[in-house]
């Protein structure tokens, strides 16, 4: 059975995941990433620190991952909030 979405409720479940605490951590992991790179494109950080914050951030990441997959509620809520269920 195949389903057709309309643009608001694509839009709608968007906006509910969102509102979930777990997708404004991935958000703000994001911003810091974005506001690193410019940075480090603009030359202010020191190589050593880069390295270090490379790491960090690659932590950090495998823990968000590791946190998103293992709660089975989180695509349950999507598809709802999107009405694909």
């Amino acid at each position: 059975m195949s389903y057709i979405i309309s643009r608001d409720q694509y839009v709608s479940g968007f906006m509910m995941m969102i509102l979930t605490g777990w997708a404004k951590a991935v958000v703000f992991v994001f911003a810091i990433s974005a506001t690193f790179l410019i940075v480090v494109l603009a030359g202010v950080i020191p190589a050593p620190f880069r390295r270090l914050w490379a790491k960090f951030q690659t932590l950090g990441g495998f823990l968000l991952a590791g946190f998103v997959l293992s709660r089975t509620d989180l695509a349950q809520g999507f598809f709802r909030a999107t009405g694909l269920d």
